[in-house]
């Protein structure tokens, strides 16, 4: 029997009757099988370099992220005011009842919390994924396979987490590519904290709309109940002057009559007075007339007397007085015959029959004695004055009262103003009634102020990137020498129960051969 037969005879004698294992046949096994545990764990540890070394290598990159604080959102509030009084602070005197002070606060906490609640949204991660990575395929399953596969190793640590010990939030992302990776975390969170800005804006830009909105409506109902109120009081104001116009009228209107009254009844007094002076001249008139005709006939009865005595006499003119003084015509001439004639002393019948006849034919041929009556004129006058009285024709002719009623300039004044009531003017002319309100102002100010609001987008930050992603210069996976590591023990492992199995196979066959 050679050693070999030896060895195997020892082999399978491993395990005797009493199934006991001996730690030396172990051992022994070992030694003897130690070739094919060395090339089994060598070419398992060959293996595992060589599939180490084909390993994709993961890099991690992470971007940290705090809430923002007042002055990283100054730009959302108020960075300029048209029209806002130098010294006025900005959003002083907004609080209407409209909530508009609030649209002018900002919460840093409430922007923090959209932009972490953005952070997680697909759509915003597959537009930077688009962006970041337009390799990932041309058709769209592949590239939404390939976004997929990048969302699940894109993990966000919130803070607070324990397992973590995290103190501000995170993101984590796993790749290949580590400058892209963490490109995309950089822009994720860049386009994040945009589109978490442009919606605030957005929504300060609504709430501002809708408080302006608010603000003019109230204030076109203020001018609308203001230009009723308007209306009211002109109509109160008209009532109550046409109240005051008709007391004033009626008052215009007996002082009118009053002085119609006392007008006709001194047109009255003056006529009755002239109805007597005109009586009394008319009764002069007649009287003088009546003497006048008295006296004409008694001139006419002497005058016929008178006309006998010189028919009588033989006077016929005066040229006859010579013939009866015996003077003839020669002696006429040197004969100066100076007569001078006295009407008491001298006979009517010495004036001569022609001369008396002719006078006597005149007064009988007198229709009116009023050329002869003295005075008779300077009563007639009176009488023709009498029946134009120019006073009573003045009185008969007024037409108007007015400027002889002392009380009625201050009445027609006081109606002219009550015409011309400047309030009512004013009322009915006035077109705006923003000047006399002043909560209209405030309120048309308010919304200048909205109006003039003006957001910087650039002084917004909604998070502030704590530590922006850097791009990783080693991987986490794999490890190559713990991998080899552990392909070097299972390659042992391996050896071990491989040197058994071929032990077992070797006693087996040995066995078979005894028995045979």
């Amino acid at each position: 029997m050679n050693v070999d037969q030896q060895n195997q005879l020892r082999s399978s004698n491993i395990h005797p009757a009493d199934d006991e294992i001996s730690l030396y046949d172990l051992f022994d096994v070992l030694v003897r099988k130690k070739y094919i545990i060395l090339g089994i764990t060598l070419l398992v540890s060959l293996a595992a370099i060589i599939y180490s070394l084909q390993l994709t290598r993961i890099y991690n990159a992470e971007i940290y992220f705090r809430p923002p604080t007042i002055n990283d959102i100054q730009g959302l509030n108020i960075s300029s005011l048209a029209g806002v009084e130098q010294g006025e602070s900005a959003g002083e005197g907004l609080d209407n009842g409209l909530g508009i002070k609030k649209i002018l606060e900002i919460d840093p906490a409430k922007i923090y919390s959209d932009f972490l609640l953005n952070l997680q949204s697909r759509q915003l991660r597959f537009q930077v994924f688009e962006k970041v990575f337009p390799e990932s395929g041309e058709l769209e399953s592949e590239k939404r396979n390939a976004f997929n596969s990048l969302n699940r190793s894109l993990v966000f640590y919130g803070a607070g987490d324990k397992k973590k010990e995290v103190v501000h939030e995170y993101l984590s992302l796993q790749g290949s590519d580590n400058e892209k990776i963490a490109s995309y975390l950089n822009v994720l969170a860049s386009t994040v904290n945009d589109y978490t800005v442009d919606a605030v804006l957005s929504d300060l830009e609504i709430k501002k709309g809708v408080a302006i909105s608010n603000l003019k409506k109230q204030v076109e109902n203020t001018l609308k109940s203001a230009q009723l109120g308007r209306h009211d009081e002109i109509e109160r104001l008209t009532e109550q002057d046409n109240l005051q116009r008709n007391e004033i009228l009626a008052q215009i209107e007996a002082l009118r009559n009053k002085a119609r009254e006392e007008r006709m009844a001194e047109i009255a007094r003056l006529d009755n007075g002239d109805n007597l002076r005109r009586d009394e001249i008319r009764e002069k008139i007649e009287i003088l007339l009546g003497q006048a005709e008295v006296r004409r006939n008694d001139k006419i009865k002497e005058l016929e007397e008178a006309i006998e005595v010189a028919k009588q006499a033989g006077i016929i003119d005066r040229t006859s007085l010579n013939t009866s003084f015996g003077l003839d015509a020669k002696h006429q001439g040197n004969i100066e015959i100076k007569t001078e004639v006295n009407p008491q002393h001298l006979p009517l019948y010495m004036m001569g029959e022609i001369t008396l006849n002719a006078e006597l034919q005149s007064l009988k041929n007198r229709k009116n004695d009023e050329f002869f009556i003295p005075g008779l004129r300077d009563l007639q006058k009176q009488l023709i004055e009498l029946e134009k009285n120019d006073v009573i024709a003045a009185l008969k002719g007024r037409t108007n009262d007015d400027p002889y009623i002392a009380e009625l300039p201050d009445l027609l004044q006081k109606l002219k103003l009550l015409e011309d009531n400047r309030k009512i003017a004013q009322l009915k002319n006035r077109k705006d009634d923003t000047p006399f309100l002043p909560e209209v102002r405030r309120m048309e100010k308010e919304v200048r102020m909205l109006e003039s609001i003006k957001y910087d987008k650039q002084l917004v930050k909604a998070a502030i990137v704590d530590q922006p992603a850097f791009v990783p210069t080693s991987p986490i996976k794999p490890n190559r020498k713990k991998f080899v590591l552990k392909a070097l023990v299972a390659g042992v492992m391996l050896g071990v129960f491989s040197a058994f199995i071929f032990s077992f196979a070797d006693s087996y066959a040995e066995q078979k051969k005894i028995n045979e």
